[in-house]
């Protein structure tokens, strides 16, 4: 789907300038200053940062709870302590970090019932992944595997 969007976004004339760590904005009288922690600088007239999202693992870590990409947890939520379980973009179910509001949802409802007393392992249905944007929107369904 990434690429899709940024072939979009080229074609609109978008310049994109991938893999840049970007150290400061700064607005001037043409738009904006962007400059990279490179040192290099470019005037542009809007910033799109797609810096993604990575779970913060430190507070599981220094608990002694596994982590991997996310913090570690069955198919029950439950992290590797007995009392801790985790959901959310933190967590890191059967090898995935799910930071979409479906999983996150449907993980919330699982714990619920299963902390008062239910007994069921998360199910997660095929999803749909949308990407909006002024001109173009994509979408993305079903059981994709992130690398």
């Amino acid at each position: 789907m990434s690429s899709r969007l940024q072939h979009h976004l080229t074609d609109m004339g978008v310049h994109l300038l991938l893999k840049s760590q970007l150290q400061k904005l700064e607005k001037t009288e043409a738009g904006i200053r962007a400059t990279l922690v490179s040192q290099h600088s470019i005037e542009v007239d809007a910033v799109i940062a797609a810096t993604g999202l990575r779970p913060e693992t430190a507070l599981a870590r220094r608990a002694g709870v596994a982590v991997n990409r996310g913090v570690c947890v069955d198919s029950y939520l439950q992290t590797s302590h007995p009392d801790i379980y985790a959901i959310g973009d933190c967590a890191e179910i059967n090898g995935q970090v799910l930071p979409f509001l479906q999983p996150i949802q449907l993980s919330a409802m699982y714990l619920a019932k299963n902390l008062f007393g239910g007994n069921a392992p998360l199910k997660l249905p095929a999803m749909l992944v949308k990407v909006k944007t002024p001109e173009t929107a994509a979408a993305s369904g079903g059981r994709n595997s992130a690398p």
